[in-house]
């Protein structure tokens, strides 16, 4: 299996690239002056979850977690190309991912693999959106009605609340936190965009 590499500049704040370079048995950082920064074996890595974190600045970004005993290591697609600007260097990220996955399936068979977004962060969030829903309909519904204009009221009101609905629950099933198994589901992982 020959080796993955991914280049990325996480900020303005970082000097140059830095290379990721995935081999069959560890995944390894190296700055941007190619001096080796860290070294993850596959062996140690207790938790991998990939997950969709898009952002208006960074709409296709997709994030891969390692977890081990006593660090994390989060991985992003999205490369800092200037100000506000990013680029999705997808091409080099997915099949790094891919070997990494495969990688940790082999070395540790105990691994945990979960996708979208960490359990104890969901939920809040899916009860605070679908809180703010609610609020956004009572605060519509409130909202007095001209004596001539009650259908165009009713239709504007709803289509208000009807737009933000769908959005709410495409959010609640793409980030919805789930296993995966990384020897048959990437594909789907990458698909649900």
């Amino acid at each position: 299996m020959e080796n993955k590499e991914f280049r990325q500049r996480i900020s303005a704040f970082e000097k140059g690239e830095i290379l990721w370079r995935a081999y069959p048995d560890r995944l390894e950082k190296h700055g941007a002056d190619g001096a080796l920064q860290l070294t993850i074996p596959y062996d140690r890595v207790r938790r991998v979850r990939i997950a969709w974190a898009s952002s208006r600045a960074q709409p296709g970004r997709l994030l891969m977690e390692l977890t081990g005993e006593r660090s994390r290591v989060t991985i992003s697609n999205m490369h800092y190309a200037g100000f506000a600007n990013f680029e999705d260097r997808a091409e080099t990220f997915y099949p790094m991912m891919w070997q990494v996955a495969l990688g940790v399936r082999r070395s540790n068979p105990g691994a945990e693999f979960r996708a979208g977004e960490r359990a104890e962060i969901y939920w809040p969030l899916l009860s605070f959106a679908f809180g703010a829903l609610v609020m956004l309909a009572g605060v519509l519904l409130a909202l007095p009605i001209g004596a001539g204009n009650i259908p165009a009221s009713v239709f504007i009101k709803g289509g208000f609340v009807l737009i933000a609905l769908p959005l709410l629950l495409g959010w609640a099933w793409k980030a919805r936190p789930r296993k995966f198994n990384p020897d048959t589901d990437l594909e789907e992982m990458i698909a649900i965009r």
